[in-house]
């Protein structure tokens, strides 16, 4: 029974991965789309912290409280259930996908409380022109089409990022590193953990309110960049911490180890960093990386590498760390610092952009200069569902 509770848990886990960030995406107002975007990771940070308070030993992590534990995810399930029917199906997919106006109109006057949705009601009508009479792109086509591959390829990369950057090793070894800076007595560790679940709180919610003055591609670079930073700082103080630790006539006996300090506040600054780039950005930007008719299919790819990653991750790092110890660290370092070139090299930044803008720049490798207009000259068959239609003038 629990193993196929946890494949039908884990086929909605993917499902609730998925989806919120494209729908956010699409109900969203172009002024404030990174910002509500950012409110998914957010609340993903606050169940993973609520479900480490509830699963400490003397609550529900008990002989007597795990089949309570695993009850109360029931509570938000049943929420979500009562929840869904107030909310209207996205605009945007009713505009463009099923040429409903009526419908659009309505689900836009109830999501931006006001009759007055004419100016929307207008960009998705220039959606819809440039999607006409393109085939419908699934998964499978995604890597046929070049574009679109590039694009997948870019959108697998900004999310396989997220376990790049081996938060999955550090809270995997945080508990360790507390008890080292000498939080050994009772449970201290692992408060410590939960303490660094309420960092990751605190930092994606400060993201959400980041995410539009400073631009995706920057924050996510600002995250990686400082976590490399402390990660390689983690790395010193760990190994360091050892060494003083096997050094029989070392000052540091019987006192407090100021290496493992500096771990534990590698490790927090750290988490800090992870949690306002690589933590809260991947999911939003994958959603504005594609148009709207292979949005759905790109992202449900982007999420499915993501899951695997992590999954890898979790199954290689014990052995990985059995290995060469604290030194598993530097593993990350290396990682880390691919990611931020590719980031560099290959994201293009989205905030306050169109996704006829967006997807002119992923093409085009230059931002869009001017408004753009249809086009007479449309190659047959293509699947790029946006660019193909479009004829843009540009500065010399």
């Amino acid at each position: 029974m629990l193993i196929l509770g946890r494949l039908v848990a884990g086929f909605a886990s993917g499902i609730n991965t998925a989806l919120p960030p494209v729908y956010l995406n699409e109900i969203s107002p172009r002024t404030l789309r990174g910002a509500i975007g950012a409110i998914h990771p957010f609340a993903a940070a606050i169940g993973l912290l609520v479900s480490r308070i509830l699963g400490l030993p003397y609550i529900l992590g008990n002989e007597w409280g795990w089949p309570i534990l695993l009850a109360v995810s029931v509570i938000p399930m049943m929420y979500q259930l009562v929840a869904f029917p107030f909310c209207p199906e996205s605009p945007r997919y009713l505009f463009v996908e099923k040429s409903d106006e009526s419908a659009t109109r309505h689900a836009l006057q109830k999501l931006r409380n006001t009759s007055n949705v004419d100016a929307e009601l207008a960009d998705f009508q220039r959606d819809h022109e440039l999607s006409k009479g393109a085939p419908r792109v699934t998964i499978g086509e995604l890597f046929k089409d070049p574009f679109l591959r590039k694009t997948t390829f870019i959108a697998i990369g900004v999310m396989v990022s997220q376990h790049l950057t081996g938060v999955i090793a550090v809270m995997y070894y945080s508990t360790a590193i507390f008890k080292s800076a000498g939080l050994v007595h009772g449970n201290q560790a692992i408060y410590g953990t939960i303490g660094l679940g309420v960092v990751n709180v605190v930092m994606t919610l400060a993201a959400v309110f980041l995410v539009e003055k400073t631009g995706r591609k920057r924050l996510l670079l600002i995250g990686l960049g400082g976590s490399i930073v402390f990660m390689s700082l983690l790395v010193v103080c760990t190994t360091q911490s050892k060494a003083t630790q096997l050094s029989h006539d070392s000052q540091f006996l019987g006192t407090i180890n100021p290496y493992a300090v500096g771990s534990t506040i590698s490790l927090v600054i750290y988490s800090i960093f992870v949690s306002i780039g690589p933590a809260a950005i991947p999911n939003l930007l994958v959603s504005e990386l594609f148009a709207t008719a292979p949005r759905a299919a790109g992202s449900s790819v982007a999420v499915g590498v993501n899951r695997i990653t992590g999954f890898a991750i979790t199954l290689a790092f014990p052995y990985i760390k059995a290995s060469i110890e604290e030194y598993t660290f530097v593993v990350f370092v290396v990682t880390l610092a691919v990611t931020i070139v590719f980031t560099k090299i290959c994201v293009i930044e989205t905030k306050g952009k169109t996704t006829e803008e967006i997807q002119y720049e992923l093409r085009h490798g230059q931002v869009m200069s001017k408004a753009s207009r249809h086009s007479t000259d449309v190659k047959p068959g293509t699947r790029d569902v946006a660019y193909y239609k479009v004829q843009t003038e540009e500065k010399l």
